[in-house]
């Protein structure tokens, strides 16, 4: 069963491919904040796909204009066996930079083994790949004893899980006994992912006109304003901040080391940086006019922690910082930075027990199709396992693809060789997990 089930998914790899590709090319672009996803009709495609397997698909819409549609159907078991979710989302980053692709961004080229285009690895080749599964399932008569679940969710992008995409949907979806998110994760199982939040850092200056710069920067004669009197550059008085916050990641990453440890204390390797920081200068704004000095800046962070810290923690510890440095300049002791932490999103990680079977079972499921081990580690980003851990769900993430694909980046594909294991995978899961009948 488990051959024939693989065999069909390696001999119909170009249809499975032509999914990717079929979604590739419907525009499902995330601007990266709330509510400037468009993802209906891409799900509409979802929707039809998972009708033409019978899995009598649904819609769950949470967004106030009732135009962004999760979509979940389910493969009903005969009953007795467990029950499983896998989930991936719909929604992709914005196209960036469109004049440096090779292949147009919406193309869906299937070329040399490969898949062209925006959202091929993160995140359409993951929603492809879920269906597919249930469609070698069928095809090849397995019956199973638990339900399977495919969720198709919106807003990930965006980190809109947890109120219009995945959070949301799960709790109105029946409860499975364990999930899978189907992310870009090189094939490797994710029991965890770092925290992520942004904050901002605002530096005052005192505006004056351009030509008075020489009297706010050097000393003058006796009697004439300088120094503050005259003018206070706001970009100069942040600089020392700025350069800061990139010391503080470094020693960090260098000097904070945090591990995830499994079932009897054993520790999970560290494959791709398990606990990372990050303190990304993601924006930078401030002046007012071409022939002033600058009189305030604004810098936006993307700060990436480990799950392991409190929010409140990681808090104190940048504000200490910030104002440590402000001390020790006159201007800034008496007008000391603005700083608002949170700001735009905060997205706590997630972190899942080694004991959990379901853990298990796809570690045996991955050796048994692919005749290797697979890797345990963590995410140095967010994904929408958190809102399913929160309803409650055991929950890892598992995908084809990776950071080599060019996701979020120009120039994004997929591999199909990794599209056609990662479903053998699921569909052997499936099997594993829920139990055959028969």
């Amino acid at each position: 069963m488990y051959d024939r089930v693989n065999q069909y998914i390696a001999d119909h790899q170009m249809e499975l491919a032509q999914m990717v590709s079929d979604l590739i090319r419907i525009d499902s672009q995330n601007q990266g904040l709330a509510n400037t996803a468009n993802e209906a009709e891409a799900q509409k495609y979802v929707y039809n796909a998972m009708d033409a397997l019978h899995l009598s698909p649904k819609t769950l819409t949470y967004d106030e204009e009732k135009k962004r549609p999760n979509v979940y159907g389910i493969y009903p078991g005969t009953g007795g066996g467990k029950s499983l979710l896998i989930n991936a989302h719909i929604d992709t980053v914005a196209i960036t930079h469109p004049d440096e692709w090779v292949h147009p961004p919406l193309s869906g080229l299937i070329q040399d083994g490969l898949i062209h285009g925006r959202g091929a690895s993160d995140d359409k080749m993951a929603v492809a790949s879920m269906i597919f599964a249930i469609k070698a399932l069928q095809e090849c008569g397995v019956k199973l004893k638990g339900d399977v679940m495919l969720l198709s969710s919106v807003g990930e992008e965006s980190g809109e899980g947890a109120t219009v995409g995945a959070g949301p949907a799960v709790r109105d979806m029946p409860r499975p006994d364990f999930a899978i998110v189907s992310e870009a994760t090189c094939m490797d199982m994710d029991i965890a992912s770092s925290s992520y939040t942004c904050f901002e850092v605002t530096v005052r200056g005192k505006a004056a006109h351009t030509c008075a710069r020489n009297q706010a920067f050097y000393p003058q004669r006796k009697g004439l304003p300088c120094g503050s009197e005259a003018g206070v550059d706001a970009l100069f008085k942040a600089l020392p901040i700025i350069q800061m916050l990139y010391n503080l990641e470094r020693d960090w990453n260098l000097n904070r080391r945090y591990e995830i440890w499994g079932a009897g204390g054993t520790p999970v390797p560290d494959g791709k940086g398990v606990g990372a920081f990050a303190i990304n200068p993601s924006l930078i704004k401030g002046g007012e006019y071409i022939g002033s000095i600058m009189s305030s800046v604004t810098i936006l962070y993307a700060l990436v922690y480990s799950s392991d810290i409190p929010l409140e923690q990681i808090t104190q510890e940048i504000v200490d910082a910030i104002m440590a440095v402000a001390s020790t300049d006159s201007w800034l002791r008496e007008h000391p930075p603005e700083i608002k932490i949170p700001t735009i999103k905060d997205w706590r990680g997630f972190n899942t027990s080694m004991d959990e079977p379901g853990i298990a079972a796809l570690r045996n499921a991955f050796k048994a199709t692919l005749g290797r081990e697979m890797s345990i580690t963590a995410n140095k980003a967010v994904m929408d396992a958190t809102f399913i851990q929160e309803a409650g769900i055991p929950v890892v993430s598992f995908g084809p693809g990776g950071p080599e694909t060019n996701q979020h980046g120009v120039n994004e594909w997929a591999s199909i060789k990794l599209l056609v294991e990662a479903t053998q995978v699921y569909a052997r899961m499936m099997m594993d997990w829920c139990g055959i009948d028969g």
